[in-house]
This record gives C-alpha cells, structure tokens and sequence, in this order.
C-alpha cells in the first residue's frame, strides 16, 4: 500500500509537469517504474508465501526480508514525489535485522503519511539515531497548520507503527 501511494504520486507528479518541466515528468516516470517493479517482486513474494510445502522457497523468503533499499534509497523515492525529505541517520551500528526492517518500515509508514496528510511541507525531517541499546525514530514536517483531513487509508498504519516497536520492547 506504501508504494502504490508513491506510484499514484509519482503518476500525478509526471502528469502535472509533463508540458512545463518535462525532464522532471521523465523522472518521476522512471521512479515510477522502479517503485513499480519493487511492487511487483513484493507480490510475487507474498503469492509464494501462500504455497505451501516448498522448503526451498521457505529459505529463499526468509531471507529477502531482510533485502530492504537502504534508508536513503527510500528518502529518495519520496523525494521523487516531490516530498522534501532530509534524512540524518547517526549511532545505528545494530546488526539485529528484525530492527533494521522494523525501522525500515516505521520510516516508510511515516513518510507515506507525510505524503498524504503534510500541507505543503517544506521539510519532512527523519531522525533515526540509535546505539546497541535503543533506536529513536524521529519524522516531523512544517506544513500548514490546519484541520485534520480525511484519512485516505485504512487507518491502521500508526497502530502497525506502534506494534512495531511494542514487538522490540519499545514505546511510541
């Protein structure tokens, strides 16, 4: 659901800047096709998931869970959407993988609601800094103060966040 949001906003990106700015509209048409066939693979993975009785590809999926694009990779596909993301990572030397994805994934959920929810940021900000003790996840924007607005999910994205971080014996 995180990527086909960036997909629909990369696809609105390249439509709005197709006759003006045409080198950003190829841009956001080439991250959408990357976006489009990291989509792809993670479908792929999840109908394999429902096969059953194939120990092969049980080891194989084991192990592409932990493939994650680095942080600054995923700051650059919002960035591509227009989302002026900065991104400072410092004292995160764990080699725990379970809290590589899980930060992985708390950064990518709150990059997905800056996206839909930020009124015009002009900085989305992503902290991450962390030691073999604790990681503290950090995402602020400055967009316009208003109303809050219709949610466009399901809703269930900060509870994912927090049940995230609750499984690793963190807060929220």
């Amino acid at each position: 659901a995180h990527s086909v949001t960036v997909m629909i906003a990369l696809a609105g990106g390249a439509r709005a800047a197709w006759q003006k700015h045409p080198e950003r509209a190829t841009d956001a048409l080439e991250q959408l096709g990357n976006v489009g066939e990291t989509v792809l693979g993670e479908m792929q993975a999840i109908l394999h998931i429902l096969r059953s009785g194939d120990s092969d590809l049980d080891n194989a999926l084991h192990r592409s869970g932990h493939n994650l694009p680095t942080l600054e990779e995923l700051a650059d596909t919002f960035r591509a959407t227009g989302l002026p993301v900065t991104l400072r990572q410092t004292g995160f030397p764990s080699d725990d993988l379970t809290l590589k994805n899980a930060t992985y994934r708390i950064v990518q959920e709150s990059l997905t609601n800056a996206l839909r929810y930020a009124d015009k940021p002009g900085e989305v900000a992503v902290r991450v800094t962390g030691d073999n003790d604790a990681v503290t996840i950090t995402v602020t924007d400055d967009g316009r103060p208003g109303p809050p607005s219709r949610s466009l999910g399901t809703g269930a994205g900060l509870s994912a966040m927090a049940e995230r971080a609750t499984a690793l014996g963190g807060t929220h």
